[in-house]
């Protein structure tokens, strides 16, 4: 499963750089627009270009802000952000189990109606071995 949530991208550092030496560089890139913002010698004109083009570039720009701060600050901000995924992956997590149960009640009346078992699992999308344990 984890190829679900890992994206891996291999970044040739000397090329960006040559590229960026030489002010050639497609800003429709979302990559470049990342590597523009890790860089410190971007100037403040593009990095705000960057910024107003990319959001989430923007939102990467003040995740950063809040590293550089104390580390009490940096801390709370790091919960702040915990509590927020926990709470979105239990409502997804809900929201899942809301459908499965009712793909299952969908499921349970059409085997009650003498529906195939194939025909079943293709209009719910539950597995063909689900279907026939119920």
């Amino acid at each position: 499963m984890m190829e679900d949530i890992i994206e891996i991208h291999y970044i040739e550092l000397p090329k960006f750089r040559k590229r960026l030496s030489k002010g050639n560089l497609d800003l429709n890139d979302s990559l470049i627009r990342i590597l523009l913002l890790l860089n410190k010698s971007t100037s403040p004109d593009l990095m705000e270009k960057v910024m107003n083009m990319d959001e989430s570039v923007s939102k990467m720009y003040e995740k950063t802000l809040h590293v550089l701060q104390d580390q009490k600050e940096y801390l709370a901000y790091i919960r702040a952000e915990q509590a927020e995924l926990d709470e979105k992956a239990q409502i997804k997590y809900a929201v899942d189990e809301g459908k499965e149960e009712r793909e299952l009640e969908i499921a349970i009346k059409l085997k009650n109606e003498g529906i195939p078992f194939e025909t079943i699992a293709n209009a719910t999308g539950l597995p063909l071995e689900k279907i026939k344990k119920l």
